[in-house]
């Protein structure tokens, strides 16, 4: 019997002054329970991973992106990802492919064992050298607009670096997923400008943020989605509908 089968019982059981108030406290109490159970919120603070109720793993956004991402197809697409972790095995289980940029060596080492089955591909980045001058991205040819990525996550390494890395990457039917962008983390070199500043240059990309809480986090903040409208992804997608993780 779900929640709502029995609250419409009890609510037509109980007389008005005393359903209120108990309808009042019930949800105070049982909306964050359902919520920390249903999305696996309390299960991931447990563990200390993100992880959705099933324990299967989930990418450190939060969750109303988490929600739009699980909304749309994403086999065989290739995905890019700078600071790799729960993320490479969400986008893993997803379908996808991925090519991790980790400063973790430790973190890489322990990633590559659990990927060592897949055709996944994680490079390690020196923290003491630049970024910009990562020689499997350059190799990619910057300005060719012809790159091989679906998806571009930012959530590790150096973050402007990367958006720059990501921002140069980005053709019509790539998306680009910024973590934590409420920090608009800067350029060392240009302080006074960040990475939003930067997307906003080009006035054809759209921006959404999704601001809510994170897996097994207390503290709410934000994920931001860059794409250009002509996406191929955003057609023919179903009706959103509430999909608990």
């Amino acid at each position: 019997m779900s929640i709502n089968s029995t609250a419409d019982k009890l609510r037509k059981a109980l007389p008005g002054f005393i359903w209120e108030p108990f309808r009042k406290v019930s949800n105070s109490i049982l909306g964050p329970l359902c919520f920390s159970w249903e999305t696996g919120h309390l299960k991931s603070s447990l563990k200390s991973r993100a992880v959705d109720k099933k324990g299967q793993p989930l990418p450190w956004y939060t969750y109303p992106a988490i929600e739009w991402i699980l909304g749309k197809d994403w086999k065989g697409a290739n995905v890019l990802e700078f600071g790799c972790g729960q993320s490479s095995l969400f986008w893993d289980r997803m379908g996808a492919t991925v090519t991790g940029i980790e400063d973790n060596l430790t973190w890489k080492l322990m990633l590559e064992y659990k990927l060592r089955k897949t055709k996944h591909k994680i490079i390690y980045q020196d923290p003491k050298d630049s970024l910009l001058g990562n020689e499997y991205l350059n190799s990619l040819g910057y300005g060719s607009g012809n790159y091989p990525f679906d998806v571009i996550c930012v959530d590790g390494c150096d973050r402007y670096a990367a958006a720059f890395w990501a921002y140069s990457f980005m053709c019509n039917n790539t998306f680009v997923i910024i973590d934590n962008s409420d920090g608009n983390h800067k350029s060392a070199a240009k302080p006074e400008r960040g990475y939003i500043e930067m997307f906003n240059e080009n006035p054809d990309i759209i921006r959404i943020d999704f601001i809510g809480y994170p897996p097994g986090n207390s503290r709410a903040h934000c994920t931001s989605v860059f794409f250009y409208p002509q996406n191929k992804r955003l057609k023919n997608q179903p009706v959103p509908v509430v999909s608990l993780v």
